[in-house]
């Protein structure tokens, strides 16, 4: 199994807007980010449309100045805006198996798991509730 990059490719692309934001240039286009994360500008497209649905990123088209652009102040969005914007799924899931019903743990472990992968989701969703994408530039530029 791989992990999911879609919140750390959103997590990059909301800081390098900021950056660009305090640096007085708007619109970006979506093939620039792509360079930035060496990938596909499709995909950041679609990451890109999710932030948008989500109020967090302003998009336009043709001319030129198009391309993309933080909806609001780096210091005024928080991570955990980011992180609901693209995860739509729980961070953890359960077995996709039918488990033996003759084992007292198979029987036992998702209702007691649930719980746990309640408890870690709400610390992380609390953490990222107290961080704003300008923290997470203002890290990535003095490399913490």
């Amino acid at each position: 199994m791989s992990a999911n990059s879609r919140l750390t490719v959103a997590f990059h692309l909301m800081t390098w807007l900021a950056n660009k934001q305090l640096n007085n240039i708007e619109w970006i286009p979506s093939e620039q980010m792509a360079t930035s994360v060496n990938t596909n500008a499709v995909f950041i497209r679609r990451i890109l449309s999710l932030l948008k649905k989500a109020k967090l990123v302003l998009v336009q088209h043709g001319g030129n100045h198009a391309g993309w652009k933080l909806a609001r102040k780096a210091s005024d969005i928080l991570l955990l805006e980011v992180f609901e914007a693209v995860e739509s799924k729980p961070l953890f899931d359960m077995h996709h198996s039918i488990l033996n019903p003759a084992c007292h743990i198979a029987q036992g472990i998702q209702p007691a798991l649930q719980d746990v992968y309640i408890d870690v989701e709400n610390s992380i969703k609390r953490e990222l509730s107290q961080k704003t994408v300008a923290d997470l530039l203002n890290r990535t530029l003095n490399g913490r």
